[in-house]
């Protein structure tokens, strides 16, 4: 995170960050690990990447990168204009790049800027599939216009499974990036089981459980997906979800009064954001599908059931109960804060407390559980950062978010993340279809 160090007026203003220009954030403890991989075709035989900024703490903190499977070198301290490649022993297609950024507990420099990169190329392609790691974020590059990068991943029989993809920051509008899954062999854009091809380069695929079987039906198969440029060259990013089938589900939400349509309108958009940021929270381990939305003026009246999100005409923030029973109440102040309704929904269907009070717990530093003015992550805290913040002086005893969902009834995931989460913001995904993720439905 880039905090404007030359600039003091720009520092955060966190509880636990009493920043100056030279120490940001000297109560709030990093994220000590961080893992990206990176893919491209089956030509790509070298990649040179190029840092516009490169200033970390020397020998505390430290860019590992290189071949996966394969020893990793590494880059620290002040190395401005820097140039830096990796040699691939086969093809990027066969074998990713790994990046993995280690960090001690300060935070007190610029940090890593790479701006751009050039490949050198085979003459003759080296053929293979990257294999994925469920809940990894996976970076590639499409070199242009029909290009196309493949992954495997096993099949999840007992869950459902997600495929996302979403451009890099640095890709053109203009790009149309698809893709293609096939059970147990590569697809093709004539032969597949699933395919995203919305225009534009957003893409979510939604596969129900035990579709994907091995061929003595007696385990999972698996999945081989293409990425493919309809039209245009630049990176993507793509990551492999999975969720139990009772953490997909749709909720009703309604109104204590009578709404206007400008206030519906406004209702229906938290609604959707709020949503979707909290399926990213949780790395789609729950899918809120649709949202139901009446203007009944009564929350006991949702279609003729009680409401699961009430927006109230009292002043206030929003509240809820924990762990599935009772409405979620958003109040004036929260009408147009998807965030503040994320941070509810961790309280009612991940079960997990309030970060901000050493009385509650779970202490984390800045997850979506934070007080809702603090909230500047689209995690839960995990236990990779789990108590560590020092500006708490009682830290809790209470398990992190995710290790209490592990346990929660009815979420009981099976994934706990061991390095950063991935940390997307899906609040503003374009989800492009109906029926994916926080597809609103006013009555």
């Amino acid at each position: 995170m880039r905090y404007g160090l030359d600039n003091a007026t720009e520092l955060p203003l966190h509880q636990n960050c009493a920043g100056t220009p030279t120490n940001p954030c000297p109560n709030y403890s990093n994220n000590l690990k961080h893992t990206r991989y990176m893919s491209g075709n089956s030509y790509i035989k070298y990649v040179q990447f190029y840092a516009q900024t490169f200033e970390v703490e020397p020998n505390y903190d430290k860019l590992y990168y290189g071949e996966n499977g394969r020893p990793l070198s590494f880059l620290t301290g002040y190395l401005n204009m820097l140039a830096f490649g990796v040699t691939l022993s086969s093809s990027l297609q066969n074998e990713p790049i790994v990046f993995r950024f280690e960090t001690d507990h300060s935070v007190a420099l610029d940090g890593i800027d790479i701006i751009g990169a050039d490949v050198c190329c085979n003459a003759v392609p080296v053929d293979g599939d990257t294999t994925m790691q469920p809940f990894f974020r996976h970076t590639g590059v499409l070199l242009g216009t029909n290009d196309v990068v493949y992954f495997e991943v096993p099949a999840s029989l007992f869950k459902h499974e997600q495929f996302v993809l979403w451009p890099h920051a640095s890709a053109s509008n203009s790009n149309d990036f698809d893709i293609y899954i096939k059970c147990n062999e590569k697809p093709t854009p004539n032969l597949y089981d699933y395919r995203g091809f919305a225009g534009g380069s957003y893409e979510y695929v939604h596969i129900p459980d035990h579709t994907c079987w091995d061929q003595s039906r007696t385990k999972g198969g698996m999945w081989h997906v293409a990425v493919h440029s309809y039209r245009g060259a630049g990176m993507f990013n793509l990551v492999k979800q999975e969720h139990f089938v009772w953490q997909h589900f749709d909720i009703r939400a309604g109104t204590n009064f009578i709404a206007t349509p400008t206030q519906m309108t406004q209702f229906a958009s938290t609604l959707r954001q709020g949503v979707r940021h909290f399926y990213g929270a949780t790395e789609g381990n729950i899918v809120i599908e649709s949202i139901h939305l009446y203007n009944s003026g009564s929350c006991s009246n949702c279609g003729g059931l009680p409401c699961s999100v009430c927006f109230m005409n009292t002043p206030g923030a929003a509240s809820s109960p924990l762990c599935g029973a009772g409405t979620i109440d958003m109040r004036q102040g929260s009408w147009n804060e998807p965030r503040h309704l994320s941070h509810e929904l961790g309280h009612k269907y991940f079960c997990v407390r309030d970060e901000y009070s050493s009385a509650f717990g779970p202490l984390c530093g800045h997850s979506i559980m934070a007080a809702h003015d603090r909230i500047d992550q689209n995690n839960f805290c995990y236990s990779g950062n789990h108590n560590k913040d020092p500006g708490h002086l009682n830290l809790t005893t209470l398990p992190s978010a995710w290790q209490q969902a592990r346990t929660a009834p009815g979420v009981i995931t099976d994934y706990l993340p061991v390095e950063t989460p991935d940390n997307y913001d899906y609040s503003t995904f374009n989800f492009s279809t109906v029926g994916t993720v926080g597809n609103v439905i006013r009555y």
